[in-house]
């Protein structure tokens, strides 16, 4: 008899029952000719890579070694074609011995490209954003100083569309030796130890981008940028932000977050600061603030004393104008 004799097999013919309820074979078949007849170079006459022309999007073009419906030879052959039309692209193949379904499996490798691909554009996006906003903020053919620059990214932009007079200060021996390959003056060394060599506002303005919260000594660091530069801009990570309340809430660990992915043993930051807390500091130490501003998902908003509490908790990042 083929009666229903486990509760598994009862369970198993219940949903396969619904399953014939809701759904139509025949788009099964609809879908299966859609896909074996698209072909996205015959469109384009052979030319794939006019498919990609023009294209503003970040790509990461991944591969499994058992991949037969999708192999290598064909992922390489889109790889090629965004290559040739100028596209930002990266690609590496994955050894699993898993096939197509590597990438709905626990296959580490994989796990960890696709997550540091998503997580570095994610911060680029918001990088971008806000080096959008303090490059609004800083008037054209003025002198600035970039404290902790990086690899020069805002420098660059600064001196190359408004034509600012950029100095940079980075303790990242590699980083400085990207910006000077790049033309651009940048000192190595420690801001806590050299701010001191510069001049008493030598500078219109002084730029300090997520960094205040690394360092041992915030606050006699603020005193020197306001020291050096006649404005200071400084931006900031909000720890009050309320994904990071939630986090120590529930998980009772240090929070993880896009924009705080360190964990409690390699985290950069020392002095943990919310967008209250700054500018309370500020009130405090009667440091002006000329302009106020948060970023939440890419979008740019004021912050005044009417919205502080809530900006406070739903801002991921402050960008303050001070003098």
């Amino acid at each position: 008899s083929f009666d229903a004799d486990f509760q598994i097999e009862s369970y198993l013919r219940y949903q396969g029952s619904t399953f014939v309820d809701r759904f139509d074979a025949n788009s099964y078949l609809y879908i299966t000719r859609a896909m074996d007849y698209f072909d996205l170079n015959k469109q384009f006459n052979g030319n794939l890579s006019l498919a990609f022309k023009n294209t503003k999007s970040k790509f990461c073009v991944i591969s499994f070694s058992s991949d037969w419906l999708y192999p290598t030879i064909e992922n390489k052959e889109i790889v090629i074609a965004l290559n040739a039309c100028g596209a930002n692209v990266g690609f590496v193949e994955i050894n699993s011995e898993k096939g197509h379904d590597s990438f709905l499996l626990d296959v580490p490798e994989f796990l960890k490209t696709i997550s540091e691909f998503l997580n570095s554009t994610y911060n680029e996006i918001i990088m971008k954003k806000e080096f959008e906003v303090i490059s609004q903020i800083i008037q054209n053919n003025k002198r600035v100083l970039d404290i902790g620059c990086g690899d020069g990214t805002l420098m660059e932009y600064l001196k190359v569309n408004q034509q600012n007079d950029v100095r940079g200060l980075e303790p990242e021996k590699d980083l400085v030796q990207k910006c000077i390959s790049r033309g651009l003056s940048v000192i190595e060394g420690d801001a806590e130890k050299e701010l001191v060599q510069f001049p008493e506002k030598s500078f219109d303005y002084v730029v300090l981008s997520q960094t205040l919260q690394a360092f041992l000594h915030p606050e006699e660091v603020l005193d020197q940028l306001l020291r050096i530069g006649k404005q200071t801009i400084v931006s900031i990570p909000n720890f009050g932000y309320w994904k990071v309340r939630l986090h120590l809430l529930f998980k009772g660990t240090m929070p993880i977050t896009k924009n705080l992915p360190n964990e409690c043993y390699n985290t950069p930051n020392l002095h943990m600061c919310t967008i209250k807390d700054f500018v309370n500091f500020c009130n405090k130490k009667s440091i002006k603030i000329d302009k106020s501003m948060c970023l939440t998902n890419e979008k740019i908003s004021e912050i005044t004393k009417g919205n502080m509490q809530y900006k406070n908790i739903f801002s991921q990042l402050g960008i303050f104008l001070i003098q």
